[in-house]
């Protein structure tokens, strides 16, 4: 699974139009650890529109239980993650700067959410893929695969 992500990450990063800039793969590290800080911060704060504030515009979300695509679904969808999540910790295994301003990132993120019964508890481990880009000076997420483990998508999702 992570597999495929890399490659539809890598695809996407190609495809991508940007402005020519060229950056280390340090400076890639950096953008990608900045983006991921202001995602922990926005999921801490349950801030869903600061947290669909990270993506460009056409931005993409893939996970097992369907595409996610545009500002707007995003938003919608972070509306219901911040209300069971209640913390985050995220990790940043690897780095590479594909082309001048595209960046493709992995790692694993655990997150502490709300139970059944209003209780913490620990949440799936989740394996991530980012896309990012610079726009206007800023980078943004554009596309971001992540799959849990133990998840099943249900099955309305498994027959398309």
């Amino acid at each position: 699974m992570l597999r495929l992500f890399t490659i539809l990450s890598l695809i996407l990063g190609l495809l991508t139009p940007t402005v020519a800039e060229n950056i280390s793969e340090e400076e890639g590290r950096q953008a990608v650890e900045g983006i991921m800080q202001s995602y922990v911060k926005a999921m801490q704060k349950h801030d869903a529109g600061g947290l669909a504030a990270l993506y460009t515009q056409d931005g993409l979300i893939v996970r097992p239980a369907g595409p996610i695509s545009g500002i707007a679904d995003i938003t919608h969808f972070y509306k219901d993650v911040v209300k069971i999540v209640i913390d985050l910790a995220v990790d940043i295994d690897k780095v590479k700067v594909l082309g001048d301003g595209v960046i493709l990132a992995n790692g694993v993120a655990q997150n502490m959410m709300k139970g059944p019964d209003g209780s913490p508890q620990k949440g799936p481990k989740t394996y991530w893929v980012q896309n990012a880009v610079r726009q206007n000076g800023v980078w943004k997420i554009r596309m971001l695969a992540s799959s849990s483990t133990g998840f099943t998508a249900p099955a309305e999702k498994r027959d398309q």
